[in-house]
Formats: structure tokens, C-alpha cells, sequence
């Protein structure tokens, strides 16, 4: 059931009616009393296996988003999964996600945006470092990760205040991937931005490529996995390096266009590594980030569930 419900995601209500009726059909032909599992997978449209150079695509592509969501502390990593076969229906192209409790605290500030695009940028960055090139699954339609970039940067520029100037405006969502419809200096400005995070990210995984690879491996084989699984699977591979005598990956805020403060993030990779001795001794499934600082008088900062991170566009559940 969770394979049909992952790839039915996007369908018209009358293709699901019609999943259901052919369902049922299937169940009277062998005589069941209920539809079972089998019984939707053999209504469903013929699908297409992933080959292996596929999957550690998409896989590489998830573990960029991971692990620079880890490092620059955006949000709660959940877990990253692949998918493996595609259906011929599905009308996006996501075919993978890498899952957040809440990228944006509740009152965001310039640096929480950087580290989102930064976030965005980790598995375009990720595919360039390991395979030369990104595939065409990184933009599309409005909820990949290209159009979301470009969303947030316009908005930092033109709606927060966050550029050169303190006018804003109130842009409809559906404009702000039109970027010749904007100014030419804020298109200037957007792209500056967007370049500049996209070097941040850049630094942030060129010292580590063989930490991704290595991660990325075990996520094509196994297809999903919790973040305890995957904080896990980074440290084992940071000692590995370590012992050949290769030093861990520079600075986390290296190519940082605005570095978030410092005493409020955790920018290193050695806080997963630290946050590895926890996992042995929790008998429960620990925190899935370091502890982080409580921001001010308030506490920490308040956080509401969201699935994020397509590899790809989406008929998918980044």
C-alpha cells in the first residue's frame, strides 16, 4: 500500500476512482473477499526500474541535501529515502526525498534563508562534485528544488528587505520564479545571491566527496533510511578518512554569502560525530540533530512538520 500511495501522488481524483474499480476487479477475478495489495499493484500502469547508475544518482542527489542541511542546522533531518522504479503515469519527476521537521523558524532571518538555498542547492552540488553534471530531475515544476531557490531569493531581495533597499513587494507566489519580469537589478541581485550560496555549498561538500559517495552507496542499496542511520553512516565514514590520514572537510561556512552567527549553530561536522555517542547509549530514537542553543529569553525556536526535498520534481510525498 505505501508503494501505490507514493505513486499515486498528483493523480485526478477519477485516475484514482479508476485504480480503485480495477482494484476490485482484480480481487472478484481470484475470488477475494478484500482488495489487497497485490490486487492495487496489478491495477497500477506498468512501471520502470531504476538501473543501478539511476539510483546512486538519486541517491547521491538526497545525501547532498542531508548532509548539508546537517551541517548548517536547517531544520530536523528526518530521513532520506529513494525511490527505485517510476510509474508511467507520474507526471513530475521527483523520485526522492530528503525529510525536514521545519526549515524556517517561526521569524526568519537573512541567515536561515541562506541556509535553506544552501540546503536546496546540496543535491545539484552533490551530482556536479561526484558525476560532472546534475540531471534535469533538479527543476521543473514550482516544488523543485531549482523554482524554490529561485522563489526564496527573489523574495529575500524584494519582499524582506534582506538586499540593497527596504522597499518590498508584495509579490504573488506565482511570479516569483519570473525573473525577466523583474527589475533588472534585482534579477542582478537574485542571481548574486543565489550564486553566492551555491559557492557556500560548493565548500561545504567539495572536502567531503568521499563522505557522499560512500553514504550515498549504502542509501542506493538499502533505499531509505532514519537520520540516526544516516549521522551514522557520515561518521563512520569522517574516521575512515581520518585514519588514512586525510583531514576532515573545511569550514562549514567556507563560500558563506551571510555565515549565520556562530553561537547559535552548530556549523561542523564534528557535532555528528559527537551526536554519534548518543546513538548507542538511547534505547529510544534520539534527537535527530545535535542539541541546539535555545535562540534568546524565548526558548527554542518553534517548529512545524514538513516534507521536503524532492530530487526532482514530484509526484513524490525535500
Amino acid at each position: 500500500m505505501t508503494i501505490a500511495m507514493r505513486h499515486t501522488k498528483g493523480w485526478s481524483g477519477a485516475d484514482l476512482e479508476k485504480l480503485a474499480r480495477d482494484a476490485k476487479r482484480n480481487a472478484r477475478r481470484r475470488a477475494g473477499q478484500t482488495v489487497t495489495d497485490a490486487d492495487i499493484l496489478n491495477a497500477m500502469p506498468p512501471v520502470r526500474s531504476f538501473t543501478a547508475e539511476e539510483r546512486f544518482r538519486i541517491a547521491l542527489h538526497e545525501v547532498g541535501h542531508a548532509l548539508v542541511g546537517t551541517i548548517l542546522n536547517v531544520g530536523n533531518l528526518v530521513g532520506i529515502r529513494i525511490d527505485t522504479w517510476r510509474s508511467e503515469k507520474s507526471s513530475g519527476m521527483s523520485v526522492g526525498a530528503a525529510s525536514f521537521d521545519s526549515l524556517l523558524p517561526m521569524q526568519p532571518l537573512e541567515s536561515d534563508f541562506e541556509g535553506l538555498i544552501s540546503m536546496l542547492l546540496g543535491g545539484v552540488v552533490a551530482e556536479r562534485l561526484v558525476l560532472g553534471g546534475h540531471s534535469a530531475a533538479a527543476g521543473g515544476d514550482a516544488s523543485s528544488d531549482l523554482p524554490r531557490i529561485t522563489a526564496l531569493a527573489t523574495m529575500m531581495e524584494n519582499m524582506f528587505g534582506f538586499g540593497d533597499h527596504m522597499l518590498a513587494d508584495a509579490t504573488d507566489s506565482n511570479s516569483l520564479t519570473n525573473i525577466g519580469a523583474l527589475p533588472a537589478n534585482v534579477g542582478l541581485a537574485v542571481r548574486a545571491r543565489v550564486d553566492a550560496c551555491f559557492r557556500r555549498t560548493m565548500g561545504l561538500l567539495e572536502p567531503r566527496t568521499d563522505v557522499l559517495v560512500s553514504v550515498a552507496h549504502s542509501l542506493a542499496e538499502e533505499e531509505e533510511m532514519t537520520s540516526s542511520r544516516f549521522l551514522k553512516l557520515v561518521a563512520d565514514a569522517e574516521r575512515r578518512h581520518e585514519s588514512c590520514g586525510i583531514p576532515k572537510g573545511g569550514s562549514a561556512m567556507s563560500g558563506a554569502a551571510s555565515p549565520p552567527p556562530t553561537s547559535s549553530k552548530n556549523t561542523g561536522l564534528e557535532s555528528i560525530i559527537s551526536f554519534e555517542a548518543e546513538l548507542a547509549g538511547e534505547q529510544s530514537r534520539p534527537s535527530l540533530r545535535p542539541r541546539k542553543v535555545a535562540r534568546g529569553a524565548g526558548g527554542p525556536k518553534p517548529r512545524k512538520k514538513v516534507e521536503f526535498i524532492k530530487s526532482s520534481n514530484d509526484d513524490r510525498d525535500k
